[in-house]
């Protein structure tokens, strides 16, 4: 398994609360691909756009026809919901699973 993992400094001005969510989003992202996928490869980007932050996973596992909310879907669009964000799942068959999710004002001007 490789994980290939880029991530925005500017995660250190982001509120506990938001960092602690990422991390479990990461960690649920990761298990579900290696439980369902089958991947050999995933790649994470955590960045931010103006003060948004934005997180993609996205393995090369089988993907799927159909998604299926499961306990770890469903998971990852609650703890988006609760920062107030936004989170698409794309999949085809064989083609890997991509999770994408932005969290509006993620950065702290303190």
């Amino acid at each position: 398994m490789k994980i290939n993992f880029n991530c925005d400094n500017n995660i250190d001005k982001s509120p506990m609360e938001i960092k602690n969510n990422i991390i479990k989003i990461i960690k649920e992202g990761i298990t579900n691909s290696l439980k369902h996928g089958n991947s050999t490869e995933i790649n994470i980007d955590l960045s931010f756009i103006n003060s948004d932050i934005e997180l993609i996973i996205q393995d090369n596992g089988n993907g799927c026809c159909e998604i299926n909310s499961s306990n770890g879907l469903n998971g990852i669009k609650k703890r988006t919901e609760t920062l107030n964000g936004e989170v698409t799942f794309q999949s085809s068959n064989k083609k890997g699973f991509t999770i994408n999710l932005k969290i509006p004002g993620g950065v702290s001007n303190d």
